[in-house]
């Protein structure tokens, strides 16, 4: 079967609400989900897409029960792109509890937002806000951002360096 058509299959089981139900088959979706990230330039965003509505619709006991462990190489990785810091920053938005500070310092080693992140945050939101731009909102990942800022009692500090400092120091216009 086509990379597309698995990761299409697993949308429409996501979508029934029937993947929720079967731990098993849900682990088994997610692996194969995993495995299509090879498969990037041909199937965009659809996987990650498709993890997302995963994770926004399974239940925090299934989460740490069964999709936690399997998750754990792409959370920790979570500084190596966007698309596996937006997974980071879903997860710690929609399973807080499971997700402690402990667990954080554990995958990524320190906070996420300091001055050792900062200037790859700053290219992410970048990147993102100019993906965004014509639509004039917030990409997401700058509003997760934003929450986890708050969290972690690094607001003024992301909002200086990375929003004020990075952002706003672009110079606008058609070339941009």
């Amino acid at each position: 079967m086509w990379p597309s058509g698995i990761s299409s299959g697993i949308l429409a089981l996501s979508q029934s609400t029937r993947l929720h139900k079967e731990a098993d088959v849900l682990l088994e979706c997610v692996k194969l989900l995993q495995s299509l990230s090879q498969y990037r330039e041909y199937l965009r965003d659809l996987p990650r897409k498709t993890m997302a509505d995963i994770l926004n619709e399974v239940s925090e006991q299934m989460f740490e029960q069964v999709l936690f462990s399997a998750l754990q190489e792409d959370l920790s990785s979570a500084l190596s792109s966007p698309e596996q810091l937006e997974l980071l920053l879903l997860v710690m938005r929609r399973f807080s509890s499971t997700l402690s500070p402990a667990h954080l310092d554990k995958l990524l080693g320190t906070a996420s937002i300091n001055t050792h992140t900062l200037s790859w945050l700053s290219e992410v939101v970048k990147s993102a806000a100019r993906s965004m731009k014509k639509e004039c909102v917030l990409p997401a990942v700058a509003s997760d951002l934003l929450h986890v800022s708050l969290r972690e009692d690094s607001f003024t500090f992301f909002w200086d360096k990375v929003v004020i400092d990075g952002l706003m120091s672009e110079p606008t216009g058609p070339s941009q």
